[in-house]
């Protein structure tokens, strides 16, 4: 327990949650600007199995936010890549790439290994994909989005308000979407204490409310969220 001896030493969760997170196993949803913090950050915790779920590969506009990679990986699988790297960071720890796309058909089978999944995708249509399963298999998500210095978070969990009930449409987007490194990094980390809050049973997660985030003036502000009838993803069955 040496390499976790500093969040042990947490009055609050002590090695009753070290072991809660050594049992979890939590699907990472992305291995991009989001998703390279994340996993760093839930292998450090020890979370003991972790999926990655990727089906891109590395390129040069990567490098300004996802730190999991470097020059000489581009054009190589992110999966295999973040899998090496998470490994080499952590050895005790189990770790499973999913180097696929997640569509209609396998998103239940893959989503069902897991007890949390973290939300590190950028575009709409596979966030909204990504919600409906989830809140259909009664998973928790660890949802977050950025663009520039802006950003929100949200956890979502079974009969609480889900990433459909903001009103998103339904819309697919070629734009390129300015990024700082640095808001990935902040929100990011806010993920991974959310989803370690989540598997440890610690604290208060953002369940029906979003943290919006905007590192220009370093404003953090909770919005809430209902639950609406109009949700494309919410079913409403408690």
């Amino acid at each position: 327990m040496g390499r976790y001896e500093r969040q042990i030493l947490i009055p609050e969760f002590g090695e009753e949650g070290q072991e809660k997170l050594s049992n979890a196993k939590v699907l990472v949803l992305g291995a991009g600007g989001l998703g390279s913090p994340v996993l760093f950050y839930l292998s450090a915790a020890g979370v003991g199995t972790i999926g990655i779920s990727d089906f891109d590969a590395v390129s040069i506009s990567n490098l300004n936010r996802q730190i999991l990679y470097n020059e000489q990986e581009i054009g190589r699988s992110k999966a295999n890549s973040a899998l090496h790297k998470i490994l080499n960071f952590n050895r005790t720890i189990h770790v499973i790439p999913h180097n696929i796309r997640i569509t209609e058909n396998n998103a239940d089978d893959i989503f069902g290994q897991y007890d949390v999944i973290v939300d590190c995708v950028d575009n709409l249509l596979t966030r909204h994909l990504v919600n409906k399963h989830g809140v259909k298999l009664g998973k928790h998500i660890i949802e977050a989005g950025l663009e520039g210095f802006t950003g929100f978070v949200m956890t979502v969990k079974k009969g609480e308000a889900c990433y459909g009930c903001m009103h998103t449409p339904l819309t697919s987007s070629k734009r390129k979407i300015p990024v700082l490194g640095a808001t990935a990094g902040v929100l990011a980390c806010l993920q991974a204490s959310e989803c370690i809050k989540v598997l440890t049973n610690i604290g208060e997660p953002l369940y029906s409310q979003a943290l919006i985030v905007d590192l220009r003036t370093m404003n953090f502000n909770k919005a809430p969220i209902r639950r609406s009838q109009q949700c494309p993803d919410c079913s409403f069955t408690d």
